[in-house]
């Protein structure tokens, strides 16, 4: 991304199979820029009076920091990962990177009739405040873009329910496989999360 200030655009999921549904509560183990809606229908049936979920492509609602995959060696056989949202400088210091971070976890809430297809999950912020002073091994990130959207429910009469807004991570098993050969390759801050030095940036982190 070449831009280390979160200003131009996080609990994820851990690998058990790629992307581990799970609630909120839970312990863990492109940017769509389009005007345009496409809408994802299905044919899913709740338990409050019938009616059925859509899955919307939408622009962002606000604005977000950098996106990255964190994948770790114990993982690699599963292709898993951890999605996490940035903010703010990044420091690096002997191969380590410091940062303000959430994680986005894989939201079984968000699940379509049928289940996940792999590639497609769905993740939403574990909260909406950053864990401050976050360490990664430099070698573990890798960015990646977001696709927004929202799930919503349209009802027997016709009317809408907006449900949630989620993420897509665009070509995400092939990100999550470029992340491993970077690890591999022991190349910091794969995707280009940040254009700096070991040792260089700011120290001003926000809450």
């Amino acid at each position: 991304m070449g831009n280390k200030s979160a200003s131009s655009q996080g609990k994820a999921a851990k690998a058990g199979q790629g992307a581990q549904k799970r609630s909120r509560d839970d312990s863990p183990p492109r940017s769509s820029a389009a005007p345009t809606v496409v809408k994802k229908k299905a044919s899913k049936k709740s338990s409050g009076g019938g009616g059925y979920f859509e899955y919307l492509s939408v622009l962002p609602d606000q604005e977000y920091g950098p996106f990255v995959v964190h994948v770790k060696e114990e993982w690699r056989g599963v292709n898993g990962f951890q999605v996490f949202e940035l903010q703010g400088e990044l420091l690096t210091m002997e191969g380590i990177v410091v940062c303000n971070a959430r994680e986005w976890f894989c939201d079984k809430g968000l699940e379509p009739p049928g289940g996940f297809k792999k590639g497609h999950y769905g993740f939403c912020p574990v909260s909406k405040h950053f864990q401050r002073m976050k360490k990664f091994d430099g070698t573990s990130i890798y960015q990646v873009d977001p696709i927004f959207k929202k799930m919503r429910k349209i009802m027997p009469d016709g009317s809408t329910k907006n449900l949630r807004n989620f993420i897509e991570i665009q070509d995400e098993q092939a990100k999550v496989k470029a992340a491993y050969g970077a690890m591999t390759r022991g190349e910091m801050l794969g995707g280009q999360v940040a254009d700096q030095e070991d040792g260089e940036g700011g120290s001003d982190m926000e809450e």
